[in-house]
């Protein structure tokens, strides 16, 4: 499974297949800095009711996103760059080039990129019809 995982990855983020190809819009939750370009977005025949969506993310030098969450599970393979992931509860988690990290299903969660910036793939598995992603107000930080 982890093989095939990493070859979609790779194939994805090479040929920019996907039903949504080229499609980059700036978010209203991370604000027009950041990128976000849809590259796939389909259905999970394993379960009614949710999808999978493939992103390609770049996040400028130093931005951080606020904090937020998602109605499922993301995971994140970071591509170029760095950034801190950070969960709430847990420690800060630093992500290089080359590394991946889990995103809970509704964990409240943030990220600041590095120096050099941040560019990733993301997937995310949630119900369809949902936000992609909701702010946590600021009072409950």
């Amino acid at each position: 499974m982890r093989g095939w995982l990493a070859w979609t990855v790779a194939a994805v983020w090479l040929c920019g297949c996907g039903s949504s190809q080229g499609a980059k819009q700036a978010d209203p939750v991370t604000g027009p800095e950041v990128t976000i370009e849809a590259l796939l977005k389909a259905p999970l025949a394993l379960a009614d009711g949710v999808e999978v969506i493939v992103s390609r993310v770049s996040v400028p030098a130093g931005e951080k996103l606020p904090l937020h969450t998602h109605p499922g599970e993301e995971f994140v393979h970071v591509v170029a760059g760095s950034g801190t992931l950070e969960l709430r509860g847990k420690d800060p988690v630093p992500l290089a080039a080359g590394q991946s990290a889990v995103v809970p299903l509704g964990a409240v969660h943030a990220f600041t990129a590095g120096p050099r910036g941040a560019r990733a793939i993301v997937f995310r598995v949630h119900e369809q019809g949902k936000p992609p992603r909701t702010l946590v107000p600021s009072g409950d930080r």
